[in-house]
């Protein structure tokens, strides 16, 4: 499945869920997401360009591998292949494959949708909160960026190593 996302950063988070809620879009998750990232030892995937990601989000467990990185003046896009899993049995079957945990990390998601839009609001340590748009096509998303009240200025066409890098903190264990 091709994803294509944005993020617009240091939102006012209680403004825009009102503003999600005014155009429609529902809650449909609040509560931390425990994150871990997979690869070989010799970061074989890395080299391929590939992201194998495990993730527990409340009582959920998804797991996930991305590729095809690509990223525009407005989007990134990546594949993104994902499958509900027990947490706890996948991350023990990753390490008996030989796969090790190069990173972890915890962050606070408030999930809305709107027909086809995904809304993340996110806070990771040490950053304020920000919000991701995930949209079927770049069209779509710029149409709910300005739905929202923002404009294309304010969006960011970044992986979430982008936006620890621009506030200088490592909230990923590593």
């Amino acid at each position: 499945m091709k994803e294509i996302e944005a993020k617009i950063l240091e939102i006012n988070k209680d403004a825009l869920e009102k503003k999600l809620r005014a155009v429609g879009a529902k809650k449909v998750f609040d509560g931390n997401v425990s994150i871990r990232y997979f690869d070989t030892q010799k970061h074989q995937l890395k080299k391929r360009g590939i992201i194998l990601r495990l993730r527990k989000k409340g009582e959920c467990g998804e797991l996930t591998v991305k590729s095809n990185f690509v990223r525009t003046k407005n989007a990134k896009t990546s594949t993104e292949e994902e499958t509900p899993v027990e947490f706890e049995s996948a991350r023990a079957m990753l390490l008996t494959l030989g796969y090790r945990e190069i990173a972890r990390g915890i962050k606070h998601r408030i999930e809305y949708t709107l027909g086809s839009v995904k809304f993340e609001i996110d806070k990771l340590p040490g950053i304020p909160w920000f919000l991701e748009i995930e949209a079927p096509s770049e069209k779509k998303l710029k149409a709910m960026v300005e739905r929202l009240g923002f404009s294309q200025k304010d969006i960011k066409p970044w992986w979430g190593e982008d936006v620890k890098a621009y506030y200088g903190t490592k909230s990923v264990i590593r």
